[in-house]
């Protein structure tokens, strides 16, 4: 009986050491994904953009810090980027983006490094590895941004860039413009604490 009792103490124990935190992206904060894409003609090149601010994901990690044992992760709605021309938005989505076969773009990585950036608020410069999932293609990145901790929010900064040849889209052109490959992703999204 007394060995049940130390196993079943232990057990508590452990599972108490391995409690982890979890923040979730907060739906009705001033969240926004922003794409930049250069575009050019025979005559000039110009750049043009498309925002949106349907972002869902959360931060995970275990014990103390969140650099420890840490899953990151967002999904982006990409039909719903806009670049304020209706007729490019549907364009964008039906022949490049697909969206009726692909509606998510998701993230799912760890924070691999970080550093501290600030001294007057709780800042880190950070890296993430992981799987970025666009077009139903699937590939490994890295995501580097900075996190900034106050008033028991978390502010994540992300930015990259995406080929769209790699990703299986048809690089497009809009009239006489032929649409770079190369595409800027910046985000910048708030977090809740969700325990």
């Amino acid at each position: 009986m007394r060995i049940n009792s130390i196993i079943f103490v232990f057990l508590i124990l452990s599972l108490h050491a391995i409690k982890g935190e979890e923040w979730n992206v907060d739906g009705s904060a001033q969240n926004e994904v922003k794409f930049v894409s250069q575009a050019e003609t025979f005559l000039k090149n110009f750049e043009f953009d498309g925002v949106t601010d349907k972002i869902d994901g959360y931060l995970y990690w275990e014990n103390d810090s969140m650099f420890f044992k840490n899953e990151f992760y967002f999904e982006v709605q990409v039909g719903s980027f806009k670049t304020g021309i209706n007729k490019r938005d549907q364009d964008m989505r039906t022949m490049v983006l697909e969206t009726d076969k692909w509606p998510i773009s998701s993230y799912k990585g760890t924070m691999v490094k970080y550093e501290k950036i600030d001294t007057t608020v709780t800042a880190y410069r950070y890296v993430s590895e992981g799987m970025f999932n666009l077009h139903g293609v699937e590939k490994k990145i890295s995501v580097p941004g900075i996190l900034i901790i106050s008033d028991n929010k978390i502010e994540v900064q992300a930015s990259f860039s995406v080929l769209l040849t790699e990703y299986k889209m048809e690089i497009p052109s809009i009239l006489v413009a032929k649409v770079a490959n190369e595409i800027h992703l910046g985000l910048i999204f708030y977090m809740n604490n969700a325990n």
